[in-house]
This record gives structure tokens, sequence and C-alpha cells, in this order.
């Protein structure tokens, strides 16, 4: 929330799950988020569930892996 103008996350070489990535892309489609992110950059994250990157995918989210 404190950076509403955050249009591109990079998370690259982080832990991040395909829980985070599903709490992302609904957010970018609820009315009431403070930051609408276009997209996340996720590049050698082993952790993230393919079914969740599509799942991002289809809400709008742009990932990049």
């Amino acid at each position: 929330t404190a950076l509403p103008d955050l249009k591109i996350l990079g998370l690259s070489e982080t832990k991040i799950t395909g829980c985070a990535i599903r709490m992302l892309a609904d957010s970018k489609n609820d009315d009431s988020a403070m930051a609408k992110l276009d997209g996340v950059i996720i590049k050698r994250c082993d952790g993230v569930d393919p079914d969740a990157i599509d799942y991002g995918r289809s809400m709008g989210l742009l990932i990049l892996t």
C-alpha cells in the first residue's frame, strides 16, 4: 500500500510461492487494493507451481519466468 505506483515487481531468485502469485493476481482485479501490479519477474524461482503462473496470467498479470 505504500507504493501505489509500483507496476512491475522483481522477485527473481527468491522463495516466492504459487500462493503469493495468486494473491498478487487477485489484488490486480480487486477494486479496493491500493497497489495494482501489472507484472512480476520470477526468474530462477523454483518453488512456483506452474498452475499458479497460469492462473496469474489468466487474471491479466504479466509473469516473466
